[in-house]
């Protein structure tokens, strides 16, 4: 059996958002709703995403991007079982990352007061390079 509830979401034709869960999966439905909040007629629609959670504290660190392309990570070492690492440019130099033997030329650039986010499969141990022109401060997180 499904629990529904409506929500104060309307989609642009005033039509009301009702969510609920249906077979263990979340659902979000796109339903007619009578004066007494009862729904008159739906069309399920499946929710596909993520729901990981964090499972341990998250790893925080300072690090400095050289002129010398360096795997990044918080702590000593990557994070075991990381799904996420953010990392802040708290420079004011851009830098890039990439694969091992990432150039400033080859890189994806991170300008200065930006920060990205890269998101892993927990099975796969994947590392991120970075290089700058010149020493850069940068902030780092990891989940796991």
């Amino acid at each position: 059996m499904a629990t529904l509830s409506v929500s104060s979401n309307t989609t642009s034709d005033g039509i009301p958002v009702v969510s609920g869960e249906r077979g263990g999966k979340l659902v979000n439905y796109v339903a007619p709703i009578d004066s007494s909040g009862n729904v008159l007629d739906s069309m399920p629609v499946t929710v596909n995403g993520s729901f990981a959670t964090v499972k341990s504290a998250p790893v925080v660190g300072a690090k400095t991007v050289t002129t010398t392309a360096a795997s990044i990570f918080a702590g000593s070492a990557a994070l075991p079982d990381r799904y996420a690492m953010t990392v802040y440019n708290d420079s004011s130099y851009t830098i890039y990352w990439g694969p091992s033997g990432v150039t400033t030329s080859t890189g994806m650039p991170i300008l200065p007061g930006d920060s990205v986010t890269f998101e892993f499969s927990q099975s796969v141990v994947t590392a991120i390079y970075m290089i700058a022109a010149a020493s850069a401060a940068i902030r780092v997180m990891e989940v796991a």
